[in-house]
């Protein structure tokens, strides 16, 4: 991976954001570019522009535009958009998404699971988002398994991942602590 054309791809897309988000867009680029390489490490046969891959809960963050600006084939992003910059922004912030391609899916994952979002995904992540869900994941992530292709994975860095044991059958899993590893 380029991580220079990974970082420089962030920055431009993060300072397309509307102008009261640039600069939190900016300082949050080493956990994206971190985030994007975990991904792309736990898909290493397969190049960007091959990747499909869902993200859940990853609301107006750099991460799935950064994916679809880095050249990545499909990013699906499901998440319910109830939070505050949401509330603040209303539904104008997720058009930079959108127009990178980005599908923008605005639901509870957790509630109504991911089966109807087409999936043969390579990778499904969820990044710094389970500490928000108030019901237990157990049925989104067999959902999360069958919407896996045969050889895909899931990427998961979120602050509660000592207490989150997963086993989600024939899927790679890549569980990462994000406490304390990340530039602040």
């Amino acid at each position: 991976m380029d991580k220079t054309r990974l970082v420089g791809v962030l920055e431009k897309v993060a300072k397309e954001y509307p102008g009261n988000l640039v600069d939190g867009q900016i300082r949050d680029i080493p956990r994206i570019a971190f985030n994007i390489s975990l991904v792309l490490e736990t898909a290493k046969s397969k190049t960007p522009s091959e990747l499909v891959i869902c993200d859940l809960g990853g609301g107006i963050g750099l991460f799935s535009v950064g994916c679809a600006a880095f050249g990545f084939k499909r990013i699906v992003l499901a998440d319910d958009f109830n939070d505050p910059v949401n509330l603040r922004e209303g539904d104008r912030i997720l058009e930079l998404h959108r127009n990178y391609g980005v599908e923008v899916v605005s639901r509870d994952v957790v509630e109504r699971g991911i089966n109807d979002l087409g999936g043969d995904f390579d990778i499904v992540t969820t990044f710094d988002s389970m500490e928000h869900w108030h019901h237990s994941p157990k049925k989104l992530f067999r959902d999360v398994v069958a919407a896996l292709k045969p050889d895909g994975g899931r990427v998961q860095a979120d602050r509660v991942v000592d207490v989150v044991v997963l086993r989600i059958g024939h899927a790679r899993v890549a569980t990462v602590d994000t406490r304390g590893c990340l530039p602040r």
